[in-house]
């Protein structure tokens, strides 16, 4: 990785674009994204419609959420009738081998997270329980006392 400060360089011609901002408008641009590129939008609304348009494939992890939100660049194309509420797939389905994943390698992929931070917290309590018991990681001792308690 080299650092820079400049969107279009750290975008343009990559295979993985992963965006993790809190930006309320897009930031990444359709002519930056290559043939078989895998977009990972983690906020609603980083990727750009065009961009959108360019993917083969659109998988979520909760449609029915990601459709409620108003800043979701995705919700916004269904509603002004630019996508297909059909060609948007959820992950499970992937997973769980009812859609294909990638089938080539000319084939743009888009996965938009909206996500639930409750199973995050589960899933992340339970790595936790599951590496003490093994006697893995290491214990970080982040504070004595919670503030908040």
């Amino acid at each position: 990785m080299i650092p820079t400060d400049n969107v279009e360089e750290a975008l343009s011609g990559v295979d993985i674009i992963a965006t993790m901002t809190t930006s309320r408008k897009p930031i990444v641009k359709a002519e930056w994204v290559k043939k078989g590129a895998m977009i990972i939008q983690m906020s609603s609304c980083e990727v750009e419609s065009a961009a959108v348009k360019k993917a083969h494939k659109i998988v979520v992890d909760s449609w029915d959420q990601m459709k409620e939100n108003e800043l979701s660049v995705l919700s916004q194309m269904v509603k002004a009738g630019d996508l297909d509420e059909q060609d948007i797939w959820t992950l499970n389905q992937v997973v769980c081998g009812k859609k294909p994943g990638r089938e080539n390698d000319d084939e743009i992929t888009m996965f938009s997270s909206r996500g639930m931070g409750c199973l995050d917290i589960i899933i992340g309590d339970y790595l936790y329980k599951e590496a003490l018991k093994k006697g893995l990681g290491q214990k970080l001792v982040l504070w004595d006392e919670a503030k908040w308690v």
